[in-house]
């Protein structure tokens, strides 16, 4: 990951960037209801034919929803600003929305039917907030848990390895167990309409695992339903070959192959990266899972090009 700077010219901490991105990693989700799930935003923002997205006068922040039908909806109030596919791009939805472009020196901003409704002189005039764009899920099948988590520093130009602890992680177990194990059933547990049940030891070494890895002091207690802890679903049992099993009705496995819901339509079980970009599988983790970048290189090149450019 790379520091960026925001519009005021300043550059992000690596600290506060990989704050940032071990919260996706951690729950990839902001919150969720019976039907769709609220995604973290990024910073970037969505530009079609020339023209950035605005949301409506007022409204200060994105809020993008993916639902059970693999369909991505800006909501504000109830009231839905953009959609579109889940696997398309941005630029490919539907908006109900302002937007601005320059035009002759000027910066125009139209409303939602395409008609200029002011101009500015800067563009920093523009009141609306811009569009950013949410985090998406991607085919991380390859990746079972983030081991390490690395920022490049382009003052020094090194990578600088960030800590990969969760907020929850305190040394009283009772509170870490408690606060871990609620965060784990929201990220990688999710309800729905059926009667399938997911039997408890199908989950549960999974999420002790991912637990353990984000503590500095020791994976979670043997007994994970210990009596103090409240059940953050509805549990039952059911007969299985080994008997009767400790089971969830009504939920199943959100990300199995990592940050990846399998329901999602394009993604399959088997790992595209190395493929894609002619890397050798023993080479993948090596390279920066950064969106448009072949190599780590293109890293360098583009810091110490920005260093000029400063100069």
């Amino acid at each position: 990951m790379v520091p960026q700077t925001d519009d005021d010219g300043r550059t992000e901490s690596l600290d506060t960037l990989s704050s940032w991105a071990l919260d996706k990693l951690m729950v990839p989700m902001k919150q969720r209801d019976p039907t769709k799930t609220q995604l973290h935003n990024c910073s970037e923002t969505i530009t079609v034919d020339g023209k950035t997205m605005l949301l409506p006068e007022g409204v200060s922040e994105s809020q993008w929803w993916l639902t059970r039908d693999a369909e991505y909806l800006l909501v504000h109030d109830g009231e839905i600003l953009a959609r579109g596919d889940a696997t398309a791009p941005f630029e490919a939805f539907e908006f109900n929305l302002p937007r601005y472009y320059k035009n002759d020196g000027q910066w125009v901003v139209e409303n939602k039917y395409g008609k200029p409704v002011q101009t500015y002189d800067d563009e920093r005039d523009i009141e609306h907030t811009k569009v950013r764009q949410c985090h998406r899920p991607v085919d991380l099948s390859y990746v079972r848990f983030v081991e390490a988590l690395y920022c490049y520093d382009p003052d020094t130009g090194e990578l600088v390895q960030q800590e990969m602890t969760a907020e929850w992680d305190v040394e009283q177990a009772s509170s870490r167990n408690e606060r871990s194990h609620q965060q784990a059933f929201e990220t990688f547990l999710v309800e729905h309409e059926t009667d399938d049940a997911i039997l408890e030891r199908d989950c549960r070494p999974f999420i002790c695992d991912w637990i353990g890895r984000l503590s500095t002091h020791d994976h979670p207690g043997k007994n994970i339903y210990g009596k103090y802890l409240k059940d953050y679903h509805k549990r039952e049992r059911t007969s299985t070959k080994f008997g009767m099993d400790p089971c969830y009705p009504g939920v199943s496995f959100r990300y199995p192959r990592g940050l990846v819901s399998p329901d999602l339509p394009g993604l399959d079980t088997t790992p595209h990266f190395p493929g894609h970009w002619n890397i050798a599988a023993e080479d993948v983790l090596r390279e920066p899972l950064i969106h448009g970048l072949d190599d780590r290189s293109d890293v360098e090149a583009k810091a110490e090009d920005n260093q000029e450019t400063d100069r």
